[in-house]
């Protein structure tokens, strides 16, 4: 499931809920900072994906940032570091901006240069993320 359709599943279930329904569109990332691979696990040979869930303010900034699931833990807090810059179009809600929760998946793959280095032994392997049960 792609964040656009679970914001927009959110968002849907708020108005339900709320007994107010208007159109709420798929918010758009307007800013996406990439992480910087740590060092420790570029030397590791260390890939994987973080799952992360977002609560954003009305205004599109991520207040909050917290891993739900993690390939590798020795990726987390460099994923946490870049979505926390990440910045979204307003959701909009009978007209009026409103705070909003998504997931995203963080992946990191070895750079070209260092690709000899992935599944050393001690080194986190890629593993898929698990999918939403909704």
């Amino acid at each position: 499931m792609s964040v656009t359709a679970l914001v927009v599943g959110i968002c849907l279930l708020s108005s339900l809920a709320s007994g107010q329904m208007g159109p709420v569109p798929a918010p758009k990332r307007i800013k996406e900072v990439k992480p910087v691979y740590p060092p420790e696990s570029l030397k590791a040979g260390d890939e994987g994906v973080v799952l992360i869930e977002l609560s954003l303010t009305a205004s599109g900034t991520v207040e909050e940032a917290r891993t739900l699931w993690s390939g590798c833990k020795r990726l987390d807090e460099a994923a946490l570091t870049a979505v926390r810059q990440w910045r979204y179009e307003q959701v909009r809600l009978n007209g009026k901006p409103v705070p909003f929760k998504a997931t995203t998946q963080v992946p990191f793959r070895m750079p070209t240069a260092f690709r000899a280095r992935a599944g050393q032994p001690g080194a986190c392997r890629w593993k898929e993320a698990p999918k939403p049960t909704m």
